[in-house]
């Protein structure tokens, strides 16, 4: 009867490693990035460095973001700087970067994002775009990954509301705060708080409807700091226009016929009438 060790087991485990390897399978050894054995991960992120193949490189970056163990982050990073070395010459400053965007504090994540979209460099997207999608991050961390996508103008769909919701047309921004609302973007929290001092009223109301529909407790807190939106005043009637009063106006009269001029013919007498015939 043959024994079963866990010492064999982990010697199978390398083999296989091993054996991918030698397969080029890089599929295979992305499964075995997420292989709950710390060493198996481990060998999978040497062998993909062994390997060369650039395509790996969003796979490595995608296990940074999930990987705790302090040897296992080790050796992804050195695999991303010796397959970007051998890309485009910038790992000596994307591997730093990507290190601190995938780390534990917040603020050294968001400056990361920063600079990595300073740097203007294709490899920084794949890793900027893991980030914007990983729902367990800060949504200040996913803006600034967003932010920084933008800056590369390589931003997937739903980034472009960032932008939209800057714009100089009020519709237009306010059309981007009811979409972000639409999906639920909680990563675009920050900035629909933004959007509540907004000189439009129309976007106003448009990023607290978001923000409610949103309704994680960041949001919530920001729709109970921010100042109530003002009732519209009632609209007073038309005042009447009265005329000034005028000095009276006196009585319009025909006036006086005058008589006719007294003539010669009307002063002479007047001949008698002759008596009738027969009388």
């Amino acid at each position: 009867m043959t024994v079963w060790r866990k010492d064999q087991a982990v010697a199978n485990y390398h083999f296989d490693i091993w054996r991918l390897q030698a397969l080029g399978d890089v599929k295979g050894l992305t499964e075995a990035l997420r292989d709950p054995d710390v060493e198996v991960r481990r060998r999978a992120a040497t062998a993909m460095r062994a390997l060369g193949t650039n395509g790996s490189i969003p796979s490595l970056q995608a296990a940074l973001l999930q990987e705790s163990d302090p040897d296992v982050r080790a050796a992804i990073l050195t695999a991303l700087e010796g397959l970007m070395q051998a890309d485009d010459g910038t790992a000596s400053r994307i591997v730093p970067l990507l290190a601190r965007l995938n780390g534990s504090n917040e603020e050294h994540a968001i400056r990361a994002a920063q600079d990595l979209g300073d740097i203007q460099a294709s490899l920084a997207v794949e890793a900027l775009v893991i980030t914007f999608n990983n729902s367990r991050l800060a949504p200040r961390v996913r803006l600034a990954a967003a932010e920084a996508l933008l800056k590369l103008k390589h931003a997937p769909g739903d980034v472009t509301l960032l932008a939209a919701l800057r714009s100089e047309k009020w519709n237009i921004r306010r059309s981007a705060a009811g979409v972000l609302g639409h999906v639920e973007a909680d990563w675009a929290i920050p900035a629909l708080i933004q959007a509540l001092s907004d000189s439009s009223e129309q976007v106003r109301k448009t990023a607290r409807a978001a923000l409610e529909r949103i309704g994680t407790p960041d949001a919530l807190r920001a729709l109970e700091a921010a100042p109530s939106l003002p009732s519209a005043p009632p609209v007073p009637p038309a005042p009447m226009t009265l005329l000034p009063p005028g000095p009276p106006q006196p009585l319009l009269l025909s006036p006086p016929v005058e008589p006719p001029p007294v003539t010669e013919e009307d002063t002479r007498p007047m001949t008698p009438l002759p008596d009738d015939v027969g009388s």
